[in-house]
């Protein structure tokens, strides 16, 4: 769907929620128009550069952006965490969720330790 359009209909209708990927909140952004709505994004990572984007958008507003993440392999999500600050983070386990973090060889670390993204998991 057209950006443009997609922005207006999420005016015109009075949207509060839009679950999407960073590409399509990235195509959002670009056009100008009445602030967007309480986005949920997730699907692939979110770059740097998005987070600030974000961050900035929403600063000071009720409204908020959140980053949910999941394991490709269940197609759900399992953390989430609001985007304000400098930096992406994937957040905490949703409720009734329960996260591992591993190193390379599949061993629980420690709280703190950070894991590893690789394509042998959720990575």
């Amino acid at each position: 769907r057209d950006p443009m359009q997609l922005r207006a209909y999420l005016a015109r209708e009075s949207i509060q929620v839009l679950d999407a990927t960073p590409l399509q909140v990235e195509a959002l952004l670009e056009v100008q128009g009445a602030p967007l709505p309480s986005v949920v994004i997730g699907g692939e990572a979110i770059s740097a550069n998005l987070w600030g984007r974000l961050a900035a958008h929403y600063a000071g507003r009720a409204e908020g952006a959140l980053n949910a993440y999941g394991p490709t392999e269940t197609t759900v999500d399992a953390t989430v965490t609001r985007i304000e600050g400098p930096l992406p983070r994937i957040g905490r386990p949703m409720a009734n969720v329960r996260c591992l973090v591993l190193d390379r060889q599949g061993q629980e670390q420690p709280e703190g330790v950070p894991g590893e993204l690789y394509i042998g998991g959720a990575g």
